[in-house]
């Protein structure tokens, strides 16, 4: 699901999609995602579109429990408190993984030139 998320989401994923069906080759289809999943992942997206940044290189922050109650304080959520806590968090750890390494990449690759 989330390969398919990063490659087919938000506005890169409409350009894929577009180019795709340019190209005449089937789409790819969405993965199955229950329900749980789905919350988180949507829960995600918004939480994380307040996130903060710092330095002249702007490296995002991590999420924050209050960024998570401000967006609590409007919805509901269908599972555990603990676990949704957990959950979101993993999943900003893992984002922040992946952009400190593609950072990493265009460095080593900026170097090299």
């Amino acid at each position: 699901a989330q390969k398919w998320l990063k490659e087919f989401a938000g506005e890169q994923g409409e350009k894929a999609k577009w180019r795709r069906e340019k190209l005449n080759l089937p789409p790819i289809q969405e993965p199955d995602i229950d329900a749980v999943t789905g919350e988180i992942l949507n829960a995600y997206a918004r939480i994380s579109r307040g996130r903060k940044y710092a330095g002249m290189a702007g490296v995002p922050l991590p999420l924050s429990l209050n960024d998570i109650e401000l967006y609590l304080a409007s919805r509901a959520i269908l599972f555990d408190r603990i676990e949704f806590d957990a959950a979101i968090l993993a999943r900003d750890d893992a984002w922040r993984a992946e952009w400190a390494e593609a950072q990493k990449r265009a460095a080593d690759k900026k170097g090299s030139n």
